[in-house]
């Protein structure tokens, strides 16, 4: 190998590591976002994580309020239906109330007769009453009780009116009831139904964000990963250069010390040839001897 080869070689290795320095701060600086993005990918896999928990704990909660939705609908429903039946089986009792009324010339209600009888019964005994007016009011008496024994009858369709009239208002309480709460349900419900949207979003949104990170992380791993070849190569270069610069030195060094063993030999002859002549030997030639032996 040539000195020209030789500089060609030194300014090609200057060259390599120029540009492995290069690799290696491009390296560093891939490495960096690459774990940057992979670390933003993580932070939003807990966070969504995070987030479907959370709406598995609401929709539970919602399915728990739609159970009792339905309890209270349907609770509510029955006893609306039971005032309707009830409501139409007194209409029934209230014709046929009016039916018998007219079919026994009955103009007041049963229970105003008896109250008048009460109340006339009463005056007879509280009240200084004439003779003639005492039986002017037992006269009435009399037919008012006729009336009231006449209409006998129609007091157990007036009991059984009060008793459905009792069932409707007890059903329409309890329907009443039920609705408020179920007033109550759909309104917690609704609040419950607008958290389950927004977290569904948010959990939308942050997965498209994931997956952009991903891409990202994937997209700098793969620029890594070709850097990092791109630098092992240079490497492997700069190691082939580095060993044929390292053999031409120990060639040089070869050369070099039979260049100096030549001249050493050289020298050692001149020495032997003043020993035989018994010429003065100075003190390069002695120290030259001193070395040979």
């Amino acid at each position: 190998m040539d000195n020209k080869e030789k500089d060609e070689l030194i300014q090609k290795s200057r060259e390599l590591k120029q540009e492995i320095a290069g690799l290696r701060k491009e390296l560093n600086t891939l490495n960096e976002q690459k774990e940057s993005w992979f670390k933003k990918k993580e932070d939003l896999y807990k966070n969504v994580s995070s987030l479907i928990t959370n709406i598995k704990g609401i929709k539970h909660t919602n399915d728990e309020f739609s159970k009792q939705l339905y309890d209270e609908k349907s609770k509510r429903d029955r006893y609306n239906n039971e005032v309707k039946k009830l409501v139409a089986e007194i209409k029934q009792l209230n014709q046929e109330k009016q039916d018998f009324f007219q079919k026994h010339g009955i103009k007041s209600d049963p229970s105003s007769i008896k109250s008048k009888i009460d109340k006339l019964e009463s005056s007879i005994e509280t009240e200084a009453l004439s003779f003639d007016k005492e039986k002017k009011i037992m006269e009435q008496i009399k037919k008012l009780r006729k009336t009231y024994e006449e209409s006998s009858e129609v007091n157990k369709l007036i009991e059984k009116i009060d008793q459905v009239s009792k069932k409707i208002d007890d059903a329409r309480k309890k329907a009443d009831e039920a609705h408020k709460k179920l007033q109550e349900l759909s309104k917690n419900n609704k609040e419950g139904f607008e958290d389950f949207i927004t977290t569904s979003k948010e959990i939308n949104t942050l997965k498209d964000q994931q997956e952009e990170t991903y891409h990202k992380f994937v997209e700098f791993k793969k620029k890594f990963s070709e850097t990092n070849s791109r630098l092992k190569e240079k490497l492997m270069a700069l190691h082939e250069i580095q060993a044929q610069l390292d053999n031409f030195k120990r060639e040089a060094q070869k050369e070099q010390e039979a260049e100096q063993q030549k001249l050493l030999d050289e020298k050692m002859k001149e020495v032997e040839e003043k020993l035989k002549t018994k010429k003065r030997l100075t003190t390069e030639d002695l120290i030259i001897l001193q070395g040979q032996k």
